[in-house]
């Protein structure tokens, strides 16, 4: 007999996805009866609240640091049941991973769930980036995707997402869940459908710039999780590295042939470096090295920007832009 579920939705101006994703949660392989659906959203200009409404009552806007930590705290604490399931609004979840991540949880095994998630579109631009995601095994691991399915009263004791994160926060609360005692245990089980939405090369740019910014943002905001601490180390790792590249760049006005030396040595050794973990990899996968390679003065720009735009501010502003305590209900 299938037990109580909360599902939290979350979403911002998802007006064309938000039917298909209710849809498809009251198309699985559950008794919807057992359902609460929860709709939080992120004070969206299009009909996104209209739709949510033909499927629950239950809809709650944040406008106050809207995004997805801080909806997901919100639909943490307004569910009912003892296990939470958070989609974004753009996602079709899997016909039988509810299931399956509920036996995982009652059973003692873990406090999380994630599956995976399989991409809308798998051609082109998001076929090569998404060819370096790892493939995982069943098992134990220490962040969720795209939501996941957590027990209540466990994520409820981590005091939920941290709202300061804008992106990278399930790797985070995965952490936090992990120095609590917690775990996430991944099944091979397909979570959900999802579109990354990459469709050409200026959106694959855009997406390294962000990169940047988000490596700024995560390393300067205070925290002493080993995500905070990986953010720290990454951040001087690849400023070191920049300023390096900077360097040769400078030598090679006037010594070019040194610099596409350098270049394609660099990138012989991105090529070789996967070999050594015995692991198969596809076509795709070394396209994409090529483009991370070719897209990281990008990338660059995007931390020195955010970097320096940060130094400018004023007191006040600098508080306002990283606050200083987990926000949290």
């Amino acid at each position: 007999m299938d037990q109580n579920i909360s599902i939290v939705v979350i979403g911002y101006n998802e007006g064309k996805n938000l039917e298909r994703t209710f849809n498809a949660i009251l198309n699985m392989d559950f008794d919807n009866s057992k359902l609460e659906l929860i709709y939080v959203d992120s004070g969206s200009s299009d009909n996104s609240i209209e739709i949510a409404k033909t499927f629950t009552d239950k809809i709650f806007v944040e406008k106050e640091n809207p995004g997805p930590a801080r909806n997901r705290n919100r639909g943490m604490v307004e569910a009912s049941n003892d296990i939470i399931h958070f989609i974004d609004g753009d996602v079709i979840i899997g016909e039988k991973y509810l299931k399956r991540a509920v036996d995982v949880i009652n059973a003692g095994t873990a406090n999380g769930v994630v599956g995976y998630l399989k991409e809308l579109s798998n051609k082109g631009w998001n076929k090569i980036l998404l060819s370096y995601k790892p493939k995982l095994k069943e098992g134990p691991v220490r962040f969720t995707s795209a939501g996941g399915t957590y027990s209540r009263k466990a994520i409820l004791n981590v005091n939920g997402y941290d709202e300061r994160i804008k992106r990278g926060e399930e790797p985070e609360l995965g952490e936090r869940f992990y120095d609590a005692g917690y775990k996430i245990w991944y099944i091979d089980e397909m979570m959900g459908i999802h579109n990354y939405g990459v469709t050409s090369f200026w959106g694959v740019v855009r997406r390294f710039y962000i990169r940047g910014e988000v490596s700024t943002y995560n390393f300067l905001l205070p925290g002493q999780t080993r995500f905070f601490k990986k953010a720290k180390k990454n951040y001087y790792k690849d400023t070191l590295i920049d300023i390096l590249y900077s360097i040769i760049l400078i030598l090679s006005i006037f010594y070019s042939s040194w610099l596409l030396l350098f270049i394609v040595l660099h990138l012989i050794y991105l090529l070789l470096k996967p070999l050594s973990s015995k692991q198969k990899h596809s076509y795709n996968f070394y396209l994409h090295i090529i483009i991370m390679f070719i897209c990281r003065p990008v990338t660059c720009w995007g931390r020195v920007r955010s970097s320096l735009r940060y130094l400018f501010l004023s007191k006040k502003q600098k508080l306002e832009y990283l606050p200083t305590k987990i926000k949290y209900r």
